[in-house]
């Protein structure tokens, strides 16, 4: 993209022109049937050790309310795995291996309507299980970024970025 600017009586009037280029990158809709959320957190992660980007998303959603939940990704088709999480809104999600044991946990932080300001750690228990192990962190909301650099096992470091 090339910026043309252009003067006219002291007023400056950019415009924006396509220059032909290399390929522009191609997206494709793959309806992965993620429930539809507002005031949201979101972040990849490979919770099952299988290579492929699993989904770990929160946020407030019409038809269910607050939701936190994971989808394991199947080679593009994502399934929600009904981990147990807390479903809050307006925080943040991460991965991160707490523990060291060579599985991604869960870090969360937000509001939830059963248990208004919340900071959890989840471990992975393997097998698509995680247990909140009552960390005692500080409840905080309203999108306060949290940790979200992971260590990669295999194939070196990983990091996720958090979206705002």
């Amino acid at each position: 993209m090339m910026n043309i600017k252009r003067a006219f009586g002291g007023l400056i009037m950019v415009i924006s022109v396509v220059v032909p280029g290399p390929a522009l990158a191609q997206f494709t809709d793959i309806s992965a049937s993620l429930v539809g959320v507002d005031n949201s957190a979101v972040a990849w992660g490979n919770y099952d050790n299988d290579g492929l980007l699993d989904i770990l998303l929160a946020g407030y959603s019409i038809s269910n309310g607050r939701v936190c939940r994971v989808y394991s990704n199947g080679g593009g088709t994502f399934t929600d795995i009904a981990a147990g999480l807390v479903g809050f809104s307006r925080g943040s999600v991460a991965w991160g291996d707490y523990d060291n044991d060579g599985d991604l946990d869960i870090l969360l932080a937000g509001f939830s309507d059963s248990s208004g300001v919340v900071s959890r750690v989840y471990r992975n228990d393997g097998a698509g299980t995680f247990t909140d192990i009552t960390a005692g962190l500080e409840a905080v909301e309203n999108r306060h970024q949290i940790c979200h650099y992971v260590q990669g096992y295999g194939t070196g470091s990983q990091r996720h970025e958090h979206r705002r």
